[in-house]
């Protein structure tokens, strides 16, 4: 929402300024778990504010643009500690920039800001809060948990999230009445602004019977911070929570280029409404509890479970598989496998990959091009031919030299040997 960023010098600051003192007259803390701007927009409720959204102008008054639900700066969290009696460090526990740690990929350059008192601490960067976060013009809530008390959690913030973990039911998205985005404003007040809909009365959907979609749901959420750990492992590999949630991610993502069928998706009552679920845009929290618990399978009871993911995805959309890595596993390879999982971090999942490779794959000349077998001597010795630069390599000679020597037939050609076999 608009309010959240610095606004230019206008009619609302000469109004703010006149009805407040360098400190707010009344004060609350915020409540477990909340959002900074939640709790901002309830401090200008407190202080009698019209319009609410006065508040941030008082925070960010003369100040270099910065953004008020996550702010960057150390003079902006000095300003909002001056007005609202909080300290900085604990401002700094309200915004996403908490969630930098696990969500920042390992292969991006982190980023830090510094706090008033020179601590420097994690930053989250908006193109990351892009694609991991829900915006705070489109934000989800648990209508149970606005029945205890009306305010916008930051765990109802990340993508991933679809559950309520305390209530264990989906979030909901939209107004259930108009279908209206909803932003922090509607949540501190438990009303869609646009029909005036109750927001505590929209319906509950129950996961409590659905044991490893929750367990999917509480794994990521402790990932982020936002969760203790859930009880049970199953068998997750023990790696730092940013390798499992970027690994998590990617299978995800190709989770999401399934078109039209899957019988490897998470089985619940939610499945049947799956598809189509290519975008942000067609994302409801319902899809995105079976996109998760769906790639959540390819982690438990690791490495088993990611290569039972591997055999499943050959088969998405009723494919037959071809025994070739890049038409069976499309993006999964080409982006994740090749790239996005090439750092140190990700050597798990790439000795996992190796492995099925060997298990399942013949190392045919088509497969000689990729790093991964170039590099490791257990695929040079499953294939039992030598490419011509190799042989050329090995016998101190020309490429030229060597299919002379096939022509003459005291070498065999691997196409020639197929033949025969």
């Amino acid at each position: 929402m608009a309010a959240f960023l610095r606004p230019n010098p206008n009619e609302e600051r000469e109004n703010a300024m006149t009805q407040t003192s360098s400190r707010l007259l009344r004060h609350t803390r915020p409540l477990p778990g909340e959002s900074l701007p939640s709790w901002l927009l309830r401090l200008g409720q407190l202080n009698s504010y019209t319009p609410l959204t006065i508040i941030n102008g008082l925070c960010l008054d003369k100040l270099e643009y910065d953004r008020i639900d996550c702010p960057l700066k150390a003079v902006t969290y000095q300003r909002i500690a001056t007005l609202t009696r909080l300290d900085p460090t604990e401002l700094y526990t309200l915004t996403s920039h908490r969630l930098a740690p696990t969500l920042t990929p390992p292969t991006d350059e982190p980023e830090f800001l510094q706090l008033p008192s020179g601590e420097t601490v994690p930053a989250l960067a908006q193109s990351i809060a892009a694609r991991q976060l829900y915006p705070l013009q489109s934000v989800q809530f648990c209508p149970v948990c606005l029945k205890d008390a009306a305010y916008h959690r930051l765990d109802w913030l990340p993508l991933a999230a679809a559950v309520c973990l305390r209530h264990h039911t989906l979030l909901v998205q939209r107004c259930p009445k108009c279908s209206n985005k909803l932003n922090v404003l509607d949540i501190i007040g438990a009303t869609c602004q646009e029909c005036q809909f109750r927001l505590t009365h929209a319906p509950v959907v129950s996961v409590a019977g659905d044991e490893f979609g929750l367990f999917s749901q509480a794994v990521v959420q402790h990932w982020l911070g936002l969760a203790p750990a859930p009880a049970e492992n199953h068998g997750l590999p023990e790696q730092p929570p940013t390798a499992l949630y970027r690994t998590l991610d990617g299978l995800r993502r190709a989770v999401m280029m399934v078109r039209r069928e899957w019988t490897y998706l998470h089985p619940c009552d939610l499945t049947a409404d799956f598809f189509p679920c290519r975008g942000k845009q067609e994302f409801t929290p319902a899809k995105i509890y079976v996109l998760y618990a769906t790639a959540c399978k390819g982690l438990i009871e690791w490495p088993r479970g990611f290569w039972e993911f591997l055999d499943a995805y050959k088969k998405r959309d009723g494919r037959t598989p071809q025994g070739q890595i890049l038409p069976d596993l499309g993006i999964l390879h080409m982006a994740w496998l090749e790239r996005k999982w090439r750092h140190p971090l990700f050597d798990f999942v790439q000795e996992a990959f190796d492995q099925y490779l060997l298990d399942n794959h013949n190392i045919t000349p088509s497969l000689l091009h990729l790093r991964r077998v170039e590099d490791n001597t257990a695929f040079r010795a499953r294939f039992t031919y030598l490419t011509e630069a190799d042989a050329a390599r090995l016998l101190g000679t020309t490429g030229g030299m060597v299919k002379r020597l096939v022509g003459m037939g005291f070498l065999v050609s691997y196409q020639e040997a197929e033949k025969d076999t």
